[in-house]
């Protein structure tokens, strides 16, 4: 039992469970008689500002909106938690750094963003191909773009409507 309990592992890391399950936390092993279990313990994190380094759809106002680069947002504190997991339970493990563990942790949970400062989203430009009246037809069949089958007549002989039997 000694040599089992010499096997331990502490430290951030990035753990993914079965059933697409994820957790991100400071990890230690823990034993319980001859059962060893994986305590990850996520950090509470306060409520804090930032600036969004990309583009990200934010509710706001009762109405989603498209909050630019460099929109300042405020994001709701989120209590601190453990979770105690079997080894069979984890697909993988990756160990990392406490600062990669935190940025982590901050994409990976969804709580709403509170806008401060709302920098514009520049709309992208379309730029539609010219067209004209004529353009909606092909020209010289008489067929329109939207159903090419729509003026031609069926060319086996099972189908409905058609003059022939099947033979």
């Amino acid at each position: 039992m000694m040599e089992a309990q010499a096997n331990k592992f502490e430290g951030w890391a990035v753990v993914e469970l079965f059933g697409h399950a994820k957790e991100i936390g400071f990890v230690t092993t823990q034993y319980f008689g001859t059962a060893c279990l994986f305590q990850i313990d996520v950090p509470e994190l306060p409520e804090r500002e930032f600036t969004l380094q990309a583009p990200q759809w934010i509710e706001h106002e009762g109405r989603t909106v498209l909050a630019g680069e460099g929109s300042k947002v405020k994001r709701a504190a989120s209590v601190g938690r453990s979770r105690l997991v079997g080894p069979s339970a984890i697909y993988s493990m990756t160990p990392c750094s406490q600062e990669t563990a935190m940025i982590a942790i901050e994409r990976m949970q969804p709580r709403p963003l509170m806008i401060l400062e709302l920098k514009k989203q520049d709309a992208p430009q379309v730029q539609w191909p010219e067209t004209d009246r004529g353009s909606r037809r092909r020209r010289g069949t008489g067929t329109s773009l939207r159903n090419p089958l729509k003026n031609s007549k069926p060319k086996w002989p099972h189908s409905p409507g058609s003059e022939g039997q099947a033979v």
